[in-house]
C-alpha cells in the first residue's frame, strides 16, 4: 500500500504540518511575489498544486489534499477525489469497477483535463458525480461516460466518447439513478490524509447483483515494476499560472453575453465585460479594462440574478483604466476561478454567493481618488469565498489585502480560506465588523489556514494582522492560519 499524505518529498520522511509551513512553503515563499508586473496570463505555466503526483504507475487513489496535482500518471485501479481544487492531467485511468473517477459531496473544483479513461466492464462509468470540469478527456468502454445532475452541475469541453464528440446534455433535474447501484460500503469513505493509493482489486468492492453463473467482471492487472511514490510539491498562484492557457484568436471592444449556456473563449476584450445569463462561462480571456467595471455579472433582463456563471483562467489588466476603477463587481453570484487580476486601484467586490479561489490578485495602482484600496473584498453580502488566492494590496491607499465592511448590507456566512495575504495597508484584512459602519455585526465570517506575510511589515498590516474581526460569537472562526515565512501560528486577533 502506497500512503502520500500531501507532504511528501522524495527520499525523505513526511514531515509535521508546523515543518511543512516553515520549509515547503516558505521554499516557495519568493515565487507569488516575483514578477508582479511583468507576467501575463499566457506566459509559460507552472501548474503545480498543493500536492502533485507527477509521471507515476500507480494502483486506486484517493485524494484528500485540497489543491493535489495529478500529472502524467498510469492509474490502475479507481480514482476518489475527496478535497477541492484537485486537477488531473495527462492521466490514463484504467478501471472494471463501479466508478472510474468520482467526485464526493462536498468537493469543489475538480478538473480533468487531457485525460483517458479506460472502462473495463459493463457497469463501469467513467467521471462521476458532477462538480468537475472535463477537458479533452477521452473515455472509452464506459456505461456512462460522464454523469452530473443539476444540484452538481459539470462542464464537459472537447471531450470524446468511444471515438466520437461527446455532446453535453442539459443537467438531470435530480441525481443519476446509476448512483445507488454503488456498494454502500463505498458511500461514506474515511478520509485520510493525503493521496492514498491502495490495490485496485475487483474482490475488494461488493460484486454487482446478478446470476451466480455470470462471469466475473474483467480486471486490469496491476504493473508488474514496483510502485514508486509521487514527488509532491506545493506552491500558490502566481501570474505564470493563472490568467488564460491559450492564445486569444480575436480581439472585440466591450463585449456582453447573449444567451445561456454560452462559452466565451480565446478572446481579448479592450474594454468591460459583462455577464447577465445564465450557465456562462468564459475561460482563457483577457480583459483589458478601461471603465467603471472591467468584469461585470449583473441582474438579468427579468431582474434575477444568472445562475452557474464561471469565469475561469481570465486576465484582467487595469493599465488602461482610471486608478479608482473596479476590476471585478460580482453584483450576482459567480465563481472567478485561476484569475490574474493586475495593475488595478480598487478592490474585487463581491455581493451574494460569490466566490474567487485559485487566484492571483495584486492591486497596485495609485492615484488620488481618495478610494479605498484592497485586492478582494466586500462592502456587504452574504454567502462569499476566497480560497486559495495570492492577495496583494500595496502603494498608497491601502486599507487592506482583504477589506470587508458592512457599508450596505451585513458581512454574513464568508470563507476566507488558504489564502496568501500581504499589504502596505493598516491590516492585512478587516473582519467584516467595523462599528461605524451601517452593518457592524459580522457573522460566520471564518478565517482558516490562512498565512499571514512579512513582506511589508512584520506585522502583515501597519497595524496588525486583522482588525474589526469578533472571533467566538455569531459562528465567526479563527483557525489554522500561520505566519507564511515561518509557519508559526497567528494568533487570533482581540
Amino acid at each position: 500500500m502506497i500512503n502520500i499524505d500531501g507532504t511528501y518529498r522524495k527520499g525523505a520522511l513526511v514531515l509535521g504540518a508546523a515543518l511543512i509551513a516553515a520549509t515547503a512553503f516558505y521554499a516557495n515563499a519568493a515565487a507569488p511575489w516575483q514578477s508582479d508586473h511583468a507576467a501575463t496570463g499566457s506566459a509559460a505555466r507552472d501548474d503545480h498544486g498543493a500536492g502533485e503526483a507527477v509521471g507515476e504507475t500507480m494502483e486506486s487513489v484517493t485524494i484528500t489534499q485540497d489543491g493535489t496535482v495529478l500529472d502524467g500518471a498510469v492509474v490502475n485501479g479507481s480514482i476518489s477525489i475527496q478535497a477541492d481544487n484537485v486537477t488531473i492531467k495527462d492521466t490514463t485511468v484504467r478501471y472494471s469497477g463501479y466508478h472510474s473517477i468520482r467526485v464526493f459531496p462536498g468537493a469543489e473544483g475538480t478538473e480533468v483535463l487531457r485525460t483517458t479513461i479506460e472502462c473495463g466492464s459493463e457497469r463501469t462509468n467513467g467521471l462521476v458525480f458532477g462538480n468537475y470540469v472535463a477537458e479533452e478527456v477521452r473515455a472509452n468502454g464506459c456505461r456512462n461516460a460522464f454523469l452530473s445532475d443539476a444540484a452538481n452541475p459539470a462542464e464537459v469541453v472537447a471531450s470524446w466518447v468511444d471515438g466520437e464528440p461527446f455532446e453535453q446534455p442539459a443537467a438531470p433535474d435530480s441525481p443519476p439513478v446509476v448512483a445507488a447501484e454503488e456498494p454502500s460500503a463505498t458511500a461514506t469513505p474515511t478520509p485520510t490524509p493525503g493521496v492514498s493509493a491502495t490495490p485496485s482489486s475487483a474482490a475488494s468492492e461488493t460484486p454487482a447483483p446478478g446470476p451466480t453463473n455470470e462471469a466475473p467482471a474483467p480486471t486490469v492487472s496491476p504493473p508488474t515494476a514496483p510502485l514508486a511514490r509521487p514527488t509532491v510539491r506545493r506552491t500558490w498562484p502566481t501570474p505564470g499560472n493563472t490568467g488564460p492557457r491559450r492564445a486569444a484568436k480575436r480581439t472585440t471592444n466591450d463585449l456582453s453575453s447573449r444567451k445561456p449556456g454560452q462559452v466565451i473563449s480565446r478572446v481579448t476584450v479592450n474594454g468591460r465585460l459583462t455577464i447577465r445569463h445564465d450557465d456562462v462561462t468564459v475561460r482563457d480571456v483577457t480583459i483589458n479594462g478601461d471603465t467603471t467595471y472591467m468584469l461585470h455579472v449583473e441582474e438579468k433582463a427579468d431582474g434575477t440574478c444568472p445562475r452557474n456563471v464561471r469565469v475561469k483562467y481570465t486576465e484582467i489588466d487595469g493599465s488602461d483604466a482610471a486608478e479608482d476603477d473596479i476590476p471585478i463587481y460580482l453584483e450576482c453570484g459567480a465563481v472567478f476561478d485561476r484569475g490574474h487580476v493586475h495593475h488595478v486601484g480598487r478592490t474585487s467586490r463581491l455581493t451574494d454567493n460569490g466566490t474567487v479561489k485559485n487566484s492571483y490578485v495584486i492591486s497596485n495602482r495609485t492615484g488620488d481618488s481618495g478610494a479605498h484600496r484592497g485586492a478582494v473584498g466586500t462592502n456587504g453580502g452574504s454567502n462569499n469565498k476566497i480560497i486559495n488566492n495570492v492577495l496583494i494590496c500595496e502603494g498608497s491607499g491601502c486599507s487592506a489585502a482583504i477589506p470587508m465592511y458592512g457599508d450596505f448590507a451585513p458581512v454574513k456566512n464568508m470563507l476566507v480560506k488558504r489564502n496568501l495575504m500581504a499589504t502596505t495597508g493598516s491590516y492585512c484584512a478587516y473582519g467584516g465588523s467595523v462599528s461605524s459602519k451601517d452593518y457592524p455585526d459580522g457573522s460566520r465570517v471564518r478565517f482558516i489556514d490562512n498565512h499571514f506575510s512579512t513582506r511589508f511589515f512584520k506585522t502583515c498590516g501597519r497595524y496588525g494582522t486583522v482588525a474589526s474581526f469578533d472571533n467566538g460569537v455569531r459562528g465567526n472562526v479563527w483557525s489554522g492560519n500561520v505566519w507564511h515565512e515561518s509557519g508559526k501560528p497567528v494568533r487570533a486577533p482581540r
